[in-house]
């Protein structure tokens, strides 16, 4: 089932001509996994932005649909690429229920949900820590772990394990990898090693997406 869709996608920046995408299109399903390559500066955080509906883009347009209408999460999840730029709350347990509260959540569902998260990520050890006194990894986790909480619709994942060991990146896969038999997945990065496994393969060069074989 398709959930989200770009059409003909262009964007550049306010002030500049140059076209960073170019009348991009891709599909998102439920029970699949897109993974998008692309060398650092090729726009790939410019589309999760665009997808996530961060950004406004030039040209084109984005459809979200066939969303059920009892569906209490969110629609399109977003994890970026750097997690300072999305901890905002003052320890991981608020971090976590942040995005539940915004979504008008029961009190004692969202505090079932806090807690099966905090288990699920390792994360109840520092469940009142600020997220700024936590590593790099352990705050990107943090910040996967949050999104992730709110169960969207679609999951943008932008470079994900770039700050994580190898045991926190296999387990952040085996993660989405779960999670995508129910969701879409767009799981961006530059690292063709992250390439193992995936429905489709897209990659972006000078603006266009390029479609590889899985």
């Amino acid at each position: 089932m398709t959930v989200f869709e770009l059409k003909n996608i262009s964007f550049s920046y306010p002030n500049s001509s140059n076209l960073i995408l170019k009348n991009v299109s891709m599909k998102l399903e439920t029970g699949r996994i897109v993974t998008l390559t692309g060398k650092n500066g090729s726009g790939k955080s410019t589309l999760s932005h665009i997808a996530a509906g961060l950004l406004k883009p030039t040209a084109g347009s984005i459809e979200i649909k066939d969303i059920p209408a009892e569906y209490e999460g969110i629609q399109a999840g977003l994890v970026f690429q750097n997690p300072d730029e999305q901890l905002l709350n003052a320890d991981v347990e608020s971090e976590i229920a942040y995005g539940l509260e915004n979504l008008n959540m029961p009190i004692d569902e969202m505090k079932a949900r806090v807690n099966e998260t905090l288990d699920i990520f390792n994360l109840k050890k520092f469940s009142q820590h600020s997220p700024d006194s936590l590593s790099d990894g352990w705050k990107q986790i943090t910040a996967i772990a949050a999104v992730i909480a709110m169960k969207p619709m679609f999951l943008i994942l932008d470079e994900v394990t770039a700050f994580l060991d190898p045991y926190w990146t296999e387990r952040i896969k085996e993660i989405v990898k779960e999670l995508s038999k129910q969701i879409g997945v767009l799981w961006i990065t530059s690292s063709t090693r992250q390439v193992i496994w995936q429905d489709e393969i897209l990659s972006l060069q000078n603006g266009l997406i390029i479609r590889q074989e899985a």
